[in-house]
């Protein structure tokens, strides 16, 4: 942890503790209200004791009756249901929370106010335990230049999973796409996930599935870039939380379930479902917008390349042992066409915030 003592030439100041702080919780929702619905309660439990506390919820679901649903699970609880005009993706319903939650609207007229002392987002997958809000106020309180705090992710059964990362680089495009242990050994800046950790570290970039950020960096970064339907919109969040300054942490003392890809089924529980069918384009369209916004064409056709070189080895590996791979169907094809191909073809991406 960084003290004052150590670095007291560029603190930003911190936020309050968490029994001070205005703290709003941000989800979206698809397809999951039974589910989300019956999470409200443990959430606002779990926010008790904060000088203020509300839940928003956007609810992406096109079909179905999931918007009534979830009205009447948020009775008598600090819940705002906000209903989207279409299904525009996981970055564009957390815009759409955060603007109903910076806006006071009175009859005609709206009011900007304050962002909250911290925003919690929490994917709607995912289950918190009681400390969790107040463990991430706390450290963010009590850790200069720490603009985001994320949660260790476990699994139902309680084994820790990926929470922590290294940004994608052509190494862990290339060496981690092999899968070989052997490889992870020798190249260990290769693997895009960090190891399990008993103590806070600053990281890259956590996982989206339970992360809180600081006012000071919502008022530096601001919306996310809504042109990422799903996949890497909190990769890139976090890489502009940096860029304003802001160092990134992973605090393992929050911790949060994650029933991974309940709503898209691309989860590692359900691995070997996935690896039997394809990925959906918006995977693919959301890896090249992020390279090619940070890595330019050539970085990008450079990753892509080192990508399909890696997955190529695995199929070789996995064929002379006589194992399937875990690749998604069609992977280096899909690949080659949509991201490979994409970085020659594709326009360079802006962030897109959209209107309001």
């Amino acid at each position: 942890m960084i003290t004052a003592s150590q670095n007291n030439t560029s603190m930003m100041q911190t936020g309050p503790a968490f029994r001070d702080a205005r703290i709003a919780v941000v989800m979206v929702n698809y397809n999951l209200a039974d589910f989300l619905g019956g999470q409200f309660k443990a959430i606002a439990q779990a926010g008790r004791g904060a000088a203020e506390f509300q839940i928003y919820v956007a609810d992406n679901t096109d079909l179905g009756d999931d918007y009534d649903k979830l009205l009447s699970a948020a009775q008598d609880l600090p819940v705002t249901i906000i209903k989207s005009p279409r299904n525009g993706g996981f970055a564009y319903g957390n815009n759409m929370c955060l603007r109903a939650l910076r806006w006071i609207t009175t009859g005609e007229s709206s009011e900007q106010q304050d962002w909250p002392d911290y925003v919690f987002f929490l994917n709607p997958d995912t289950e918190i335990f009681p400390e969790t809000i107040s463990s991430l106020a706390n450290f963010l309180h009590a850790t200069p230049d720490a603009g985001i705090a994320g949660a260790k992710i476990i699994d139902i059964d309680g084994v820790a999973q990926a929470s922590a990362f290294n940004d994608p680089s052509f190494k862990t495009a290339f060496f981690g796409s092999m899968k070989l242990a052997a490889v992870d050994r020798l190249v260990p800046e290769g693997v895009i996930h960090q190891p399990e950790m008993p103590l806070p570290k600053k990281v890259d970039w956590v996982t989206g599935a339970a992360f809180m950020l600081t006012q000071a960096t919502l008022e530096k970064v601001g919306l996310m870039d809504q042109g990422y339907f799903l996949y890497f919109e909190e990769v890139d969040y976090m890489r502009e939380a940096r860029s304003a300054g802001f160092d990134i942490w992973h605090v393992p003392a929050a911790r949060a379930i994650h029933l991974e890809g309940a709503a898209t089924g691309l989860g590692s529980a359900n691995a070997e479902k996935v690896a039997k069918k394809a990925l959906p384009a918006y995977w693919y369209q959301s890896w090249l917008r992020y390279h090619l916004k940070y890595y330019g064409r050539i970085g990008t056709i450079a990753r892509a390349l080192g990508q399909l070189s890696g997955n190529s080895i695995q199929i070789v590996h996995h064929g002379l042992r006589g194992k399937s791979t875990d690749l998604p169907k069609r992977a280096l094809r899909d690949f080659a066409g949509k991201c490979l191909w994409g970085a020659v073809s594709t326009p360079m991406p802006k962030k897109d915030i959209g209107d309001g």
